[in-house]
């Protein structure tokens, strides 16, 4: 069977090639190339690496619901900074309901000077109910927006800083994630892997293309203006996404839609379509051409890693022995990821999600 595949294989020209494997060529090859092109734009331009002279203050925001054993770890990170003038520098811890003594550590971190201001809810109320409180407190011009499990690169809250004095059209900028615990086990690996291609390069392609559609709420950065102007966050699962979004349709410039319609919906949807159609077309030898196709992917997913570490200060290469695995369990999520699509699409099920207390998601769908 082998012999047959590269024999059949090698029959056909190129415009045949292309419409047999019309879901990779047409739809995936594309997204890669322009990933390449722009790691190759990111490598070789510099953006401001630290502030230029700037009176612009910060404030962090860590929301959080019992996060007692990793608040002073995060709040330690944030001591280790590089900023010239730690003054300007204010951290508003606000506990979302917690029950595990996240308030007691948030209260010894301010008697010790690293944290400014402590606010606490009695009953959680989600994350977004949680950063508009804390927002309430913040006195900077700019507002970090960080997970509390979130650790930082001594010179994050520097680099970003130079983005928003070097723009004063700047509303926001989203952090380059990555896995702390890579090496943890094989789905860590996979997971860096993943976060290597999708937020890493994935996001910059977007901001490249003006189309980013999300900074991540585990770690982003907004002008305090932009962000009140528009109402702090929604009560949503997915709120950082849509704070993104609300800043793009007030007219604010956003770095790190079209890119959630087409990767995020049109390619899962049409990965099950492909499927069929091989299987309608050449029968048992579909698992052949599949098998053809998923060497395709490992290709450019190859090179998509080698174009991430471009653009990353951690490289991913060395997880490249894990690849095989991450590529085809990237293609088995799509389905998954086209699953839950429709899920909300027709039961909203974001809406029974706990990541926002029910009764709070109801009071909010009602307004």
């Amino acid at each position: 069977m082998p012999m047959d595949a590269v024999a059949f294989l090698g029959s056909l020209d190129f415009v045949s090639l292309v419409l047999l494997f019309w879901y990779t060529t047409l739809l995936e090859v594309p997204r890669y190339v322009i990933g390449v092109v722009a790691a190759g734009i990111s490598a070789v331009s510099e953006r401001p690496r630290q502030p230029p002279d700037t009176d612009l203050t910060l404030s962090v925001i860590l929301a959080g619901h019992n996060e007692a054993q990793s608040l002073r770890a995060c709040v330690s990170g944030l001591a280790e900074q590089t900023l010239s003038d730690r003054s300007r520098l204010q951290v508003v811890v606000v506990d979302d309901g917690s029950t595990d003594g996240m308030a007691n550590v948030a209260h010894d971190l301010r008697r010790e000077g690293l944290v400014d201001e402590v606010i606490r809810l009695r009953h959680r109320g989600g994350k977004s109910a949680a950063v508009n409180l804390g927002l309430g407190a913040c006195t900077g011009d700019i507002v970090v927006i960080a997970d509390i499990d979130t650790s930082f690169d001594r010179d994050a809250l520097a680099v970003l800083l130079g983005y928003f004095a070097a723009d004063p059209r700047l509303g926001a900028v989203g952090g380059d994630l990555g896995v702390r615990n890579e090496f943890a086990s094989v789905v860590t690996r996979c997971q860096a892997i993943e976060y290597g291609i999708s937020v890493s390069l994935g996001r910059r392609v977007a901001d490249m293309l003006g189309i980013l559609s999300i900074v991540s709420g585990a770690f982003g950065a907004f002008r305090r203006s932009a962000i009140e102007s528009v109402g702090g966050q929604d009560i949503e699962v997915g709120e950082d996404a849509d704070l993104t979004m609300k800043l793009r349709r007030a007219g604010w410039r956003i770095l790190a839609s079209l890119d959630v319609l087409v990767f995020q919906f049109l390619l899962p949807l049409a990965f099950p379509v492909y499927l069929a159609w091989l299987c309608w077309h050449f029968g048992a030898f579909a698992v052949t051409l599949l098998g053809v196709t998923l060497v395709g992917y490992l290709i450019v997913d190859l090179i998509a890693v080698i174009a991430a570490a471009a653009v990353r200060v951690e490289r991913p290469l060395g997880l490249i022995i894990y690849l095989p695995l991450s590529t085809v369990l990237q293609l088995l999520l799509r389905i998954v990821r086209l699953i839950a699509i429709f899920q909300e699409l027709i039961f909203r099920a974001s809406y029974r999600d706990p990541y926002v207390p029910a009764r709070v998601m109801r009071r909010a769908a009602r307004v």
